[in-house]
């Protein structure tokens, strides 16, 4: 009598030889399987949001009449100027006049890319959102006004 394969034996079979390949073929992991990082915030992290540092939140002390000359500056250029010393980003006297705190900003954003772009995932400077303050005035507006900024704009 002649035996005569079933179905049935034929898929399994296939269904071993495709698992054979699959088993020796590369696995990619795919992103919904692979272990998350911690995202930890700039508020809860110690750090300085870049997007803050700008001309509107730059609060400046009222005008001494005692003194009509007197240098004001606002509590975030005092902030931003102190960082880039303590970075060692040198300005000259005509740079930090005419410089817009924006431009200023920018430089310290470049410097905080050059630091993390080794220990972070940063492949461009664009995604420096945040930096670790350097400077006593910086951690100063981080303490004091960082958050109430942040409250205000609900974010």
């Amino acid at each position: 009598m002649k035996s005569v394969e079933k179905q049935s034996d034929i898929e399994r079979a296939e269904g071993l030889e495709t698992f054979k390949k699959g088993v020796e073929s590369d696995y990619t992991v795919p992103n919904a399987d692979k272990a998350a990082t911690v995202d930890i915030t700039a508020r809860v992290g110690g750090r300085a949001v870049l997007r803050l540092l700008n001309q509107q939140n730059d609060t400046k002390p009222p005008k001494n009449p005692l003194l009509p000359n007197e240098k004001r500056e606002g509590i975030v250029t005092k902030a931003v100027h102190a960082e880039l010393l303590a970075r060692k980003i040198i300005l000259t006297e005509a740079q930090r006049k005419s410089l817009k705190l924006r431009q200023k900003v920018h430089m310290i954003r470049s410097d905080e890319f050059k630091n993390l772009r080794v220990t972070r995932d940063i492949k461009n400077e664009q995604e420096v959102s945040d930096i670790e303050p350097k400077s006593d005035l910086m951690k100063a507006f981080l303490d004091e006004k960082q958050d109430k900024l942040l409250e205000a704009k609900g974010k």
